[in-house]
């Protein structure tokens, strides 16, 4: 069965062989269906197998006394958001304002000629009139 033959083999070999199927992967020359056609049963057995560790987590979910797998996780994951939302609110929002302010600056600064317009129109105005 091929969901039996990496049983036994720890996550660092599995990262490993990860690693090399990407290289070989990614300096594959031929064609992507060719490549599909000389690797079908592989990723018949892949799709098998995926399919078959849904159906194992579905019945595990079914068989559980404690709902669903993902929920305790889901909840955690919900707590850690709302903690880091009342650790961080204020820093953020300090920092919206500087971004805030920092872009009325450049504004300020891209456009400073409008800004001297008036004065500067009234001093010529001014000067050739003497």
């Amino acid at each position: 069965v091929s969901s039996d033959n990496h049983r036994d083999v720890t996550i660092s070999d599995l990262q490993t062989g990860v690693n090399y199927l990407e290289v070989e992967c990614g300096t594959h020359t031929s064609s992507d269906i060719e490549f599909v056609k000389t690797h079908i049963d592989v990723l018949l057995a892949c799709h098998d197998t995926l399919q078959k560790v849904n159906r194992l987590i579905d019945e595990e979910e079914e068989n559980s006394t404690g709902g669903s797998l993902t929920g305790p996780l889901d909840t955690v994951l919900n707590e850690c958001n709302k903690c880091a939302e009342l650790l961080f609110s204020s820093i953020l929002n300090k920092k919206d304002k500087a971004d805030r302010i920092r872009n009325a600056l450049n504004v300020i600064d891209r456009f400073r000629f409008l800004f001297g317009l008036p004065d500067s129109i009234d001093r010529n105005i001014k000067s050739k009139s003497i």
